[in-house]
């Protein structure tokens, strides 16, 4: 999925761009893993940023769950207001 689909929108967000990632589906079908992967298999999360290592981006990371937003590269706890 990220050769396919994320690879060449990192070639946009170093061009500037504005990029969106969305994994949307029922509980239960992999969303989770699909972005952050496991110690065996990276997820897409951590292949973005790898591929991204030599640029001066700003990146943000948020989960959306239950109308609660959340920053997941922070350890807080708390929702974020939209």
């Amino acid at each position: 999925m990220y050769e396919h689909l994320l690879q060449s929108a990192l070639v946009q967000v170093k061009s500037g761009y504005n990029v969106t990632c969305f994994a949307y589906g029922m509980t239960g079908a992999g969303k989770t893993h699909t972005m952050f992967g496991d110690r065996a298999e990276l997820g897409l999360a951590d292949l973005c940023i790898q591929g991204l290592h030599d640029s001066s981006v700003t990146v943000s990371f948020l989960e959306i769950y239950n109308e609660q937003v959340r920053d997941l590269l922070t350890q807080t706890e708390r929702n974020l207001q939209i």
